[in-house]
């Protein structure tokens, strides 16, 4: 890996980190459209350029959950009874998408299926609606949601947020907490999904520096490097700024990456 390489990868963990921490979202929204052209850019085939940032995406977000969730349990901001039931959703939706379809989808598809959950999202962050607010939280729908998390977090390698989110604070979970809750979350989807990568590499034919299967190790190692940094900058910074102002500038994230994927992968 190149010096120019490294700083541009620098900037980039730092920049997801703290978007982790303050968001709760895994960073994986914003770090796979952007990986995306720092591997184009390095000369990454462009067949596996998608798949490379999804895989190295989701690794990365292990690391990055891994370390705010120890900082949120001490917070007590954890809902641990959404984290019981969505687990074994998680796990199998992971296992599914991770080894059977991701290996075998177009990237122009996991771009699409990215941008369609993305701005759902955002526009349901966006409206700010107590009126949809639903206090009845039944744990069957809590299982439904694991799985869906756990097949498009696979697909498209993010952390879940965007979709665990949106569904905690319809149920009446206060925001601080739905982030809280959705990083330690986080954790199964993207170990599951990880071991998934590994298993489906054999479908991977380029054998390229710093890679295993369809993971850029290298990148990897530079990004969690300053995630330990920049993690706990971005969930202290939470604290401080008003609910109302995190769920319009998550929503705006959104928004913007998913245009950004419409553009770039699929016009």
């Amino acid at each position: 890996m190149d010096t120019y390489f490294i700083l541009h990868l620098l900037l980039l963990g730092g920049l997801t980190g703290f978007t982790s921490g303050l968001l709760g979202i895994g960073g994986g929204t914003l770090l796979v459209p952007l990986l995306n052209i720092l591997f184009s850019l390095h000369g990454m085939p462009e067949n596996i350029l998608m798949h490379s940032s999804v895989a190295t995406s989701m690794v990365s977000i292990f690391f990055n959950s891994l370390i705010g969730s120890f900082i949120h349990n001490n917070n007590n901001n954890i809902q641990w009874k959404f984290i019981y039931f969505m687990i074994p959703g998680i796990i199998l939706g992971g296992i599914f998408s991770s080894t059977v379809i991701f290996s075998n989808i177009n990237s122009s598809i996991l771009s699409l299926i990215f941008s369609i959950f993305a701005s759902y999202s955002g526009y349901k962050m966006l409206l700010n609606n107590p009126s949809i607010i639903n206090y009845k939280i039944m744990n069957k729908e809590i299982i439904f949601i694991g799985v869906l998390i756990g097949t498009i977090s696979g697909l498209i390698g993010v952390g879940g947020g965007f979709i665990s989110i949106p569904f905690m604070v319809s149920r009446g979970i206060n925001l601080n907490q739905a982030i809280a809750t959705s990083s330690v979350l986080c954790l199964p989807t993207s170990l599951i999904n990880t071991i998934g990568y590994i298993i489906s590499k054999s479908n991977c034919s380029y054998q390229l520096p710093w890679m295993i299967g369809y993971i850029h190790y290298g990148a990897l190692i530079v990004l969690v490097s300053i995630g330990l940094i920049a993690i706990p900058l971005g969930i202290r910074t939470s604290k401080a700024l008003k609910t109302i102002f995190l769920k319009r500038l998550f929503a705006i994230i959104l928004f913007t990456i998913s245009l950004y994927m419409i553009i770039n992968n699929i016009l």
